[in-house]
């Protein structure tokens, strides 16, 4: 089935839930996202693009930056997991932390050559890749499914986003994060992913790990989770780890071979393909806030692979707002309203503006019965 099938009416109460509320927050976080609160410096480009389509970012970066900085009543109180600021990191706003006073979290920093540049994405990769390993040979393995930008590049290679941060579901569905289940597996984890002290030249900093709660309001509730890492020269870095519990999956994980930067790939739990793309449109459906690199990211999985339209549909209806969603209903694309802006910043190197990009979904969206 193809995207020619007609979109649902938007829920009676999507407006008052969604736009309302919104505006209800001015002067608040929704007021201090759009006035950005000031950012300084240039966002860093991606290793693999040419000079100019580098410096074509960076002069977007630093136009966007400019707009958005203005003079500060206060600073940013950072949540506990953003452990790093400064040295040109940008100020993001993020909607997992939204149901604190200042929901921000920072972007990478500013480098100042591709030299530096390249060996601090490197360093980061690495990081990852033997915390990845590390968490493959634990006995949690079985207890956490693996999704998001990690996870794309098993099936989208290249093409999917640096990952920035891990994100996973914790099994069983019934296992709240105060649990003291819970509890012990983050511990356990933290214990875990610190053991090493270095990995290569890079410094693990097993006494900095920060903690805090996400998507309390929100989707399913969560922890998140900041270990510190630093290489001799370089601005420090952080890898963050995103665990949500109490999420039904409305498809059984299954084993997935994740490529790393070094080494074998190791076997992880994940979502499929299909799931991944499901719980994009979902999010870009049914969050307060829709995020840019859901949209990119969905665009991405559209072009990769057909989804039946009953893992949406139940996918959605997992949301007890939209309990009632409709067997043969679609996602609304044209009505969404995306933060698109703070996106481009944290990845300036994408070309083309929001509407594009929803028409773009739009195109290659197909949906096959089952």
């Amino acid at each position: 089935m193809g995207w020619d099938c007609a979109v649902p009416a938007r829920k009676p109460n999507t407006w008052c839930t969604t736009t309302t509320w919104r505006w209800t927050m001015a002067g608040s976080i929704w007021e201090r996202m759009t006035r950005w609160l000031g950012a300084q410096g240039d966002k860093p480009a991606a290793a693999d693009k040419t000079a100019s389509e580098v410096e074509r970012a960076r002069a977007f970066a630093r136009e966007a930056l400019a707009a958005q900085r203005v003079g500060r009543t206060r600073p940013i109180r950072y949540p506990d997991s953003t452990q790093l600021s400064g040295q040109g990191r940008p100020d993001l706003f993020d909607p997992a932390l939204k149901h604190r006073s200042d929901a921000f979290r920072t972007g990478d920093p500013a480098f100042a050559n591709d030299d530096d540049r390249e060996r601090w994405y490197a360093a980061r990769a690495s990081v990852q890749a033997q915390m990845l390993r590390a968490i493959a040979h634990s006995p949690w393995r079985d207890r956490l499914v693996l999704r998001g930008s990690v996870l794309l590049h098993a099936y989208l290679g290249e093409r999917a986003r640096a990952p920035g941060d891990i994100d996973w579901v914790v099994l069983p569905d019934t296992l709240k994060p105060t649990d003291e289940a819970a509890r012990e597996m983050l511990e356990d984890l933290a214990r875990l992913l610190t053991e090493r002290e270095t990995i290569g030249p890079v410094r693990i900093h097993f006494d900095r790990v920060g903690h805090d709660d996400i998507w309390t309001y929100e989707r399913a509730e969560g922890r998140r989770m900041t270990i510190v890492w630093s290489l001799d020269g370089l601005p420090e870095g952080q890898v963050q780890f995103d665990f949500v519990f109490c999420e039904r999956l409305p498809q059984p994980p299954a084993p997935v071979g994740i490529p790393l930067t070094e080494g074998e790939p190791v076997s992880l739990l994940g979502a499929s393909a299909e799931l991944s793309l499901a719980w994009k449109l979902v999010w870009l459906q049914t969050d307060m806030w829709p995020q840019g690199k859901d949209l990119y990211d969905a665009v991405l999985l559209a072009e990769h692979c057909n989804m039946p339209l009953r893992l949406f549909v139940d996918a959605i209806r997992a949301n007890a707002d939209y309990a009632d969603w409709g067997d043969d209903a679609l996602p609304d694309i044209a009505s969404w309203e995306i933060d698109w802006d703070n996106f481009r910043i944290e990845y300036p190197w994408v070309e083309g503006d929001l509407e594009q990009w929803k028409r773009r979904l739009a195109a290659q969206l197909v949906f096959s019965r089952g």
